[in-house]
């Protein structure tokens, strides 16, 4: 039967939407069926248990939890089954609800909405907040502890809008604590807040993890010590992974320090180097960057098992001085 062949309705049974070309209760016509939507689930959920960790990190560290986007999938799922069940039991005398298409319509508005939902979480980088900052924390130490280096190397990519916020959030507990009145023999406790920011800081500090980090995500090694020198964290906190990112920056070979000191193409701009040793504030803080590289600039000046002692180009250890 042709469409114009078929009697005219009320839209919806509303009389003031005016009357339709075809019949909504047809059961031919559906515009949203259950094996369809059963596809597009099975998609989603391949999709969710396939994904890589960093994929994983982003959806589980949201603003809102991981379960949200499922539930407009639910939602899905029901009203494509009550327009399924409609076109059995028709009920044409009810109007709006009383029609497959509108639970069709709301089942596909619930499924897009899901969809770009889960796109925005896959896509977009997760940011450190007081909401999320326990499972940032929790899928932070997960992928480290496993150790796998396109995961860290993903990770590191992953923290370079979060380390402003844990780095400040440490430096406003300090500030806090000095302000302290001085007849008082406690210290401030940290909030929940900065004690995760704190345990990210030393966690950030992993070996295997600065490594990564000075090797494959130079630019999130160079935003570590710019942060740390902004906000003047020398006290307590980034001591560690400072250290670390130094030593590791050194005794690497392919490490961005290194790569810098060699005269490559990235010796025109030295953003490790100056950034970890341009600034006398923070070479002379309590943080101390220089004795990171103390071991090997001796052996390396004095040909005691450290760097390549035939090489003719200046020393690194000679080319950081010289900043100065």
């Amino acid at each position: 039967m042709r469409l114009s062949e078929l009697p005219d309705i009320y839209c919806l049974g509303v009389k003031a939407l005016g009357t339709c070309g075809y019949d909504l209760l047809n059961p031919s016509l559906t515009f949203f069926s259950i094996g369809q939507l059963a596809t597009v689930v099975a998609l989603i959920f391949a999709f969710s248990q396939l994904a890589k960790p960093t994929v994983k990190f982003r959806i589980a560290t949201r603003f809102t939890p991981h379960w949200v986007p499922w539930v407009g999938i639910a939602l899905a799922i029901l009203c494509v089954f009550a327009a399924a069940i409609l076109r059995v039991w028709q009920f044409r005398d009810i109007p709006v609800i009383g029609f497959p298409i509108f639970w069709e319509f709301v089942a596909g508005a619930c499924l897009v909405w899901a969809s770009l939902l889960m796109i925005f979480r896959v896509t977009t980088k997760s940011r450190l907040s007081v909401h999320n900052a326990a499972r940032y924390l929790q899928w932070s130490r997960s992928i480290i502890a496993r150790g796998n280096i396109d995961d860290l190397r993903e990770y590191g990519d992953e923290i370079s809008i979060s380390i402003s916020t844990a780095v400040k959030a440490c430096k406003c507990h300090l500030v806090c604590s000095m302000t302290a009145p001085a007849n008082t023999d406690e210290k401030k406790p940290p909030t929940e807040f900065e004690r995760v920011c704190y345990t990210l800081l030393d966690l950030w500090a992993d070996k295997q993890f600065c490594q990564i980090l000075v090797t494959r995500c130079p630019h999130t090694a160079v935003q570590i010590l710019l942060e740390v020198q902004n906000s003047k964290l020398y006290e307590s906190g980034a001591y560690a992974l400072v250290q670390e990112l130094i030593d590791q920056a050194m005794s690497n070979p392919d490490s961005i320090l290194r790569r810098e000191g060699d005269y490559s193409g990235l010796g025109r701009l030295k953003s490790f180097m100056s950034t970890a040793f341009g600034s006398p504030d923070f070479v002379n803080s309590h943080l101390r960057p220089l004795q990171a590289w103390r071991a090997y600039a001796y052996a390396h000046l004095y040909g005691i098992g450290g760097g390549d002692c035939n090489s003719s180009s200046p020393p690194l250890t000679l080319r950081i001085l010289a900043l100065g």
